[in-house]
């Protein structure tokens, strides 16, 4: 063991340095350079009215933090964007004021070598997003109901895994499939004209 990483606290991040990430990927520059994501549960209070939130809700947001000498350098908070509540397909009962709503459920990030941005699956939007590393503002999204480029019926995936890069540059999706919609998993491979 070289190194323990845990959440930081951030600006609306609020925790001791004990605890535990939530999540399914890392990002290892070096041991004391990295990219970790969690799922945060915290209060909010930009839910649209009309998906009935309650005022006591939690949420269960994404948030990715690089860190460098134990410091914060960059942060991006999924709760910052009203849209992506909107768009949630599971975990968006917003009137729960027991369970924090996973309605985001980040499970991979990946490093576009062409721009240093950061590529990141959201299993319950049956979404892929790119965010800027620089500004934290999204610089496309592809699949779930506000996708940026239009998808064939074919292409469309759901709670979908591993978005990657591949050598080539095109984008590489394992695409769960989802039980009532499609009950069969497939790899699927995207070339993106952004």
């Amino acid at each position: 063991e070289i190194k323990q990483m845990h959440l930081l606290p951030d600006k609306t991040i609020t925790t001791s340095r004990g605890e535990d990430l939530r999540l399914h990927d890392f990002i290892m520059f070096s041991p004391e350079h990295y990219i970790i994501m969690t799922t945060y549960a915290k209060h909010v209070n930009n839910i649209p009215v009309f998906l009935t939130p309650s005022p006591n809700c939690k949420v269960a947001t994404t948030i990715i933090q690089e860190v460098k000498n134990d410091s914060v350098t960059w942060q991006w908070d999924g709760s910052k964007f009203p849209e992506f509540y909107v768009n949630s397909e599971v975990s968006n009962n917003f009137y729960d004021t027991v369970v924090p709503q996973d309605y985001m459920h980040i499970n991979s990030m990946f490093i576009d070598p062409r721009d240093s941005n950061l590529i990141i699956s959201l299993r319950q939007l049956n979404q892929v997003v790119k965010i800027s590393r620089r500004t934290g503002e999204i610089v496309w999204r592809l699949g779930g109901r506000n996708s940026d480029f239009q998808l064939t019926a074919d292409q469309v995936f759901l709670r979908q895994h591993n978005a990657v890069l591949t050598d080539d540059k095109t984008l590489l999706i394992f695409d769960n499939g989802e039980k009532a919609q499609r009950p069969y998993s497939r790899i699927l491979e995207f070339g993106l004209d952004e």
